[in-house]
């Protein structure tokens, strides 16, 4: 009898472990306040969009410049929370369904589902790119985007 519930109780720990490293570190909110440039100057921007009922988004996607240097800033941002979300950057204009994703660039993991966040890009991408979307990769849905002007 002892052993069996020494079984179970190992099973639970190991079940309470897999979800925490699989779903666990993407489902939970996790806040982000990255330091923004103090100084720049904004090439283009935009607001996230709400794409449906469970996949929204808010805040500012702005394409600026610093001291020489290009970035993503994401503003008083907030998105519903998912696995494996990432930033694209679409030559598209406008994009509301997983359909119009078009040609896009990858930049990298989203840091979190709230705050603000700064991601490097270049000159070329300010020109090459007009929206911010949070894609899912797992699941590929859209989690919400940003046309940029």
């Amino acid at each position: 009898m002892a052993s069996k519930i020494i079984w179970i109780i190992a099973i639970l720990i190991a079940v309470i472990i897999a979800f925490w490293f699989f779903l666990g570190k993407t489902f939970f909110p996790k806040d982000i306040q990255d330091i923004t440039p103090k100084d720049f100057d904004i090439k283009k921007q935009g607001s996230f969009i709400k794409i449906d009922s469970i996949h929204k988004g808010e805040g500012k996607a702005k394409f600026v410049k610093s001291d020489n240097e290009y970035s993503l800033l994401l503003e008083n941002f907030k998105v519903t929370s998912g696995p494996d979300l990432y930033v694209y950057l679409s030559k598209e204009t406008s994009i509301d369904s997983k359909d119009k994703l078009g040609e896009f660039k990858s930049l990298g993991q989203l840091k979190g589902n709230s705050g603000n966040q700064v991601y490097k890009i270049s000159e070329q991408d300010i020109k090459d790119y007009n929206s911010v979307v949070i894609w899912c990769k797992r699941f590929s849905a859209l989690f919400t985007s940003a046309s940029l002007k």
